[in-house]
């Protein structure tokens, strides 16, 4: 079409000069063809107009410019009726003048009747059913277009926020790398593409695409280290994960989502007097919310039964509880709340009240697979429903097999029904996908030295390294100086 454009603007120009006319041509044109070159030049007034409209900012210019780009295009509709591509114009044109959307709805339809596989008429429609509300309907109406031409931005980008939006985050992925195949060095959507995956659990891309944005632009050094925080934490390597704590703390001390990553951070590396300053400064922060108190109380919990002040513990367990629960009460959709509470419970021992938010959840969300490998682990932990906690944390598995808090979970699982090999199998990737995580290599450690034989060398090396990571762990100390004396 753009080189169509061109031609009948030297044509207008043609037509235009009173010595020319069509008739005067050697060839002379019928009716129709003479409608068609008319029609053309009517297109390219059209586009004159509406980049003009695209150009100014001056809200009476812009609707002044696309109402004389609306008048050319209906006036080329009328030359040429049976071109698709004309009504999808004339469809753009009245959706950005905000012209009632019934008009354009009809017109992009026609357009489709004209040619089913008219991408930008799909792309339009798709608009049009999103201002209707009608979101599943707009979503496979952008993936139509994108389908038809990859290459549509605007089709992309309105997919994979939509995506995005609605809690798509894989699908969403594949959109906003299509974008960014399209523009590669754009750093704000590199970053959205990056948020995107680690939304999706797809940890090693949103890793790679975290570093790719920080090589393009120094601007969201903040942004990725918030995100590269979590990612660290969630594969076990805590320090790395302090160490990007600690620089968005630099910059933005009051962010709660961080202050209350490291100070978990820091009870897991058993640094609890570290971790205990850091998650009460919450309580004094002003804009603290319900569920940050919540969460505070209950690190402060684990911290202090970390210490064996099981009294103080249970007084910050029992604050957080009572925070959760007026929480459920109020935010009846909120349904990761049942998680967290569960968490409190069972830090208290309290099994069974565990179980009981962990169910719901599971009910209210059998997509989510936390809530499986979290009920099947605490099983395990107290040896009991040992089956049916297999069975729940291979569901949690299924869900997410690249996960490898889940692949730890299912080897101590097997590991407690006596499945040494099972077990050893599942730690071993479980170690891979987390290799800097203290409890697996603890773990893997207790398997191989029940397999026993030429394993006890592996206990002994799993065991070292999750000294290494974790040395506050005098417990495992212990068994690992009983274990090198037993070799000797």
């Amino acid at each position: 079409y753009l080189l169509k454009i061109i031609f009948f603007i030297a044509v207008l120009m043609l037509v235009q000069r009173p010595v020319f006319s069509m008739e005067d041509m050697e060839f002379p044109l019928d009716d129709q063809a003479k409608a068609e070159i008319r029609s053309y030049v009517e297109l390219c007034k059209a586009v004159y107009w509406e980049n003009m409209a695209e150009k100014t900012t001056l809200r009476g210019d812009i609707i002044k410019y696309y109402g004389v780009a609306k008048n050319h295009l209906e006036e080329a509709i009328r030359l040429n009726p049976e071109s698709s591509y004309l009504y999808s114009k004339l469809a753009r044109v009245l959706i950005n003048m905000g012209e009632g959307t019934r008009r354009a709805y009809s017109i992009v339809n026609k357009s489709l009747e004209l040619n089913p596989n008219n991408a930008e008429a799909h792309f339009l429609l798709g608009v049009l059913e999103s201002i209707r509300g009608e979101q599943k309907v707009a979503i496979n109406e952008f993936k139509r277009a994108t389908e038809l031409k990859p290459t549509h931005f605007l089709a992309q980008s309105r997919l994979a926020k939509m995506l995005f939006d609605n809690g798509n985050y894989k699908e969403a992925s594949l959109a906003y790398g299509e974008m960014v195949r399209l523009r590669p060095y754009i750093p704000e959507l590199r970053l959205q593409l990056a948020k995107t995956h680690y939304m999706a659990d797809q940890i090693d891309d949103a890793t790679r695409e975290f570093y790719n944005v920080n090589m393009l632009s120094n601007n969201y050094v903040m942004d990725t280290n918030f995100y590269l925080a979590f990612i660290y934490a969630r594969q076990g390597n805590n320090q790395e994960a302090i160490d990007k704590c600690l620089t968005v703390l630099k910059v933005h001390p009051g962010n709660l989502d961080i202050s209350l990553l490291l100070g978990e951070l820091y009870i897991e590396m058993g640094r609890y007097d570290d971790a205990m300053p850091i998650l009460e400064g919450v309580f004094k922060h002003g804009k603290a919310s319900k569920t940050n108190i919540a969460e505070a109380n209950y690190r402060l919990g684990t911290a202090y039964k970390g210490k064996k002040e099981s009294s103080i513990a249970n007084s910050y367990f029992r604050k957080s509880i009572d925070f959760y629960k007026e929480l459920i009460e109020v935010e009846k959709d909120n349904v990761g709340l049942n998680y967290d509470i569960a968490m409190v419970y069972d830090s208290m021992g309290d099994i069974g009240n565990a179980e009981k938010y962990l169910l719901r959840h599971i009910e209210l969300r059998p997509d989510e697979p936390n809530a499986y490998n979290f009920l099947g682990y605490m099983y395990v932990e107290n040896n009991i429903n040992l089956e049916e906690a297999v069975k729940l944390i291979k569901k949690a598995v299924e869900i997410q097999p690249e996960n490898g808090a889940f692949r730890d979970s299912l080897g101590w699982a097997y590991f407690k029904i006596g499945d040494i090999d099972k077990a050893i199998e599942e730690l071993r990737k479980a170690s891979e996908l987390m290799p800097y995580d203290s409890e697996i290599r603890e773990h893997l450690g207790e398997v191989y030295l029940k397999k026993g034989g030429e394993s006890t060398e592996k206990a002994l090396a799993e065991w070292e390294k999750a000294i290494e990571m974790k040395p506050n762990n005098p417990t495992l100390q212990e068994r690992l100086e009983a274990l090198r004396n037993a070799g000797e």
